[in-house]
């Protein structure tokens, strides 16, 4: 989540009571100074590459950008999405239709409301096997190779 220290700070006060690690990527938007003292378990970075991190997830909490939206359903992982801005807006009511992941709006953006959220998340499993079956969807999509090969016969 890239938007603001104070946002990214709710979302870890709210983990913290799951007694999970936390992997922070606050992008260049954040310095990871500005979320203050945290403990062991969470790790605060400007940049991680998201496939490695993804592997090693069970939730994806985040403000709903298209890169992170995608890597999370392709991943198969369920998303707790906080639109802050722009495509998160669009994109949080998809995930949440498809069954894969809930979302936090405006005033319901709390601590208290992440810890909640991403407790069903972790123990619901209904969101986890619909994210496992649009990962599955996705995966069974044709490379973009393929893709390209496609259009090639229409022009032709």
């Amino acid at each position: 989540m890239v938007t603001s220290a104070q946002l990214l700070r709710t979302a870890i006060d709210g983990l913290l009571p799951l007694d999970t690690r936390v992997l922070v990527a606050t992008s260049s938007v954040v310095d990871p100074a500005e979320l203050g003292e945290l403990p062991d378990r969470v790790v605060a970075l400007p940049w991680v590459p998201q496939p490695e991190a993804l592997a090693h997830a069970a939730v994806v909490v985040h403000h709903g950008g298209h890169g992170t939206t995608l890597g999370a359903l392709a991943a198969g992982l369920p998303q707790l999405i906080l639109p802050a801005e722009g495509d998160g807006f669009s994109n949080a009511p998809a995930v949440t239709a498809a069954g894969a992941g809930r979302l936090l709006i405006g005033e319901d953006v709390s601590a208290a409301g992440v810890r909640a959220e991403v407790h069903t998340l972790l123990t619901d499993t209904a969101h986890r096997d619909a994210a496992r079956a649009i990962a599955d969807e996705i995966a069974a999509l044709p490379d973009p190779a393929a893709t390209v090969a496609r259009f090639a016969e229409f022009t032709a």
